[in-house]
C-alpha cells in the first residue's frame, strides 16, 4: 500500500518535471510509476475476480485480461519515448536542466530499494 502511494507522488512530481525540463526521461519515469499502480490494480481486479475458487477457465481468462492491460500501458509509453526522443533527435532539441527532477531521482534511489526490502 505505500509502495503504490510513493509510487502515484513520485510519478506525479516527476511527471511535472519531465514536462517543466523538456526531458522524455523524466516523464517517462514519472507515467512508469503510474503504470505499476495500473498494474498493481489490475492484479488486485483479477485476484477478486476469480480468486482461488473460480474454475480454471475463468481464472484463465482474467489473467489474460489483466495481462493486457499491462502490457498496452506499457506499449503505449514505449511509442511515446519512441516517437519523442526521434522527434528531439531529429530537431537537435536539448533537454533542459531540472534540479528538482535530479532530486526526485535520488530520491527514488534511496527510498525505492527501502521499500522493496520492507516489502519482503
Amino acid at each position: 500500500m505505500v509502495h503504490g502511494v510513493v509510487e502515484r507522488r513520485g510519478g506525479r512530481g516527476c511527471h511535472r518535471c519531465g514536462l517543466a525540463a523538456g526531458t522524455v526521461a523524466l516523464i517517462g519515469f514519472g507515467v512508469d510509476s503510474g503504470i505499476e499502480v495500473v498494474a498493481a490494480g489490475a492484479l488486485l481486479w483479477r485476484f477478486r475476480t476469480a480468486g482461488a475458487g473460480a474454475r480454471d477457465d475463468h481464472r484463465g481468462e482474467a489473467e489474460r485480461k489483466a495481462l493486457y492491460v499491462v502490457a498496452g500501458t506499457f506499449f503505449v509509453l514505449a511509442v511515446y519515448i519512441a516517437v519523442e526522443g526521434l522527434s528531439a533527435l531529429v530537431s537537435h532539441d536539448e533537454p533542459g536542466t531540472s534540479r528538482l527532477g535530479l532530486g526526485r531521482s535520488i530520491a527514488s534511489l534511496i527510498v525505492m530499494p527501502a521499500l522493496a526490502w520492507a516489502k519482503q
